[in-house]
């Protein structure tokens, strides 16, 4: 007789992770859940969804948000949650809420990574590559910036945003003037990133307590609507998978983290850019022959 396969909730069903999430694991088989405070999110609309539960809001009420989740997963039986989308930083702050099986790192190691400051000064303490980069204090430092070409990104940010190139002291002038119009950015520290030539790629992987498990690179040939990875093709980096070791063991990562980063093909060498420590969009790696949502 056939085992019954996990019934499986996700966090939330209104991002591409989430839909390319559930479409990795339904054509497995996998009985599934969604979660989310948008009745009409697409996820809820797939035809491997088989309940759909309308939570609170994970910004306006984060632990109920939890709370509910976990509510849900216990009582209707749902084998584990898979957090597909920046929850996942939430999940791990409130860790102690939950009674359902969940695969997630530390809060502690969230933290070296879920900001682009704190990524960057994990990868120098690590010798590992990067752009060279500084941190400014305010947004008015930004005026005495003349190394151009660079990039001015605040320490949190999501699908492509938060993100600005800067060419030349014009625009230089008119970011600036741009911000300071927007409500707290003054009050924040920023990453400022010196450009690096090369492809744009991106590495996903999946870790067990500090050990890697299974990793998936590929190269973006294209930018989405909001200045994120799209149009992506697999491509193979070894150098990429020696770098993962050294960085999961240190943080003794468990579940999955995506990493984007320049490749230079002359010298063979990435340079990280920054973390997503989540499930990313998971259905290039799917159609090479990587289930990250299964693993």
């Amino acid at each position: 007789m056939k085992q019954a396969l996990p019934k499986i909730l996700l966090s939330e069903g209104s991002s591409l992770s989430a839909r390319q999430t559930i479409t990795a694991l339904g054509l497995c088989g996998y009985p599934l859940g969604v979660c989310d405070p948008d009745p009409y999110c697409i996820g809820r609309f797939s035809r491997f969804v088989k309940h759909f539960y309308r939570c609170p809001s994970f910004n306006e009420h984060p632990l109920e948000y939890v709370q509910f989740i976990d509510r849900i997963a216990r009582q209707d039986d749902y084998a584990v949650m898979i957090p597909v989308h920046e929850q996942a930083y939430l999940f791990a702050r409130y860790r102690q809420h939950i009674q359902t099986a969940v695969v997630l790192s530390a809060f502690s190691s969230f933290q070296k990574v879920q900001g682009k400051i704190a990524f960057a000064q994990t990868l120098q303490n690590l010798s590992l590559p990067q752009p060279d980069y500084q941190i400014i204090n305010n947004l008015s430092e930004i005026k005495g910036l003349t190394n151009f070409p660079f990039y001015l990104k605040t320490d949190y940010s999501t699908a492509g945003q938060g993100v600005w190139q800067v060419k030349n002291q014009t625009l230089r002038d008119s970011l600036f003037s741009q911000l300071a119009e927007q409500k707290g950015l003054d009050r924040q520290q920023f990453l400022i990133q010196q450009q690096a030539n090369g492809e744009l790629c991106q590495v996903q992987a999946i870790f067990n307590q500090g050990r890697l498990i299974a990793w998936h690179s590929t190269r973006t040939r294209g930018n989405s609507i909001g200045g994120g990875h799209a149009a992506r093709m697999s491509v193979n980096h070894p150098v990429v998978g020696e770098h993962l070791k050294i960085l999961g063991s240190h943080l003794g990562w468990n579940g999955p983290i995506a990493l984007d980063y320049i490749y230079d093909s002359q010298i063979n060498s990435p340079l990280y850019l920054e973390a997503n420590p989540r499930l990313v969009e998971p259905m290039n790696a799917f159609l090479s022959g990587v289930n990250f949502p299964e693993l």
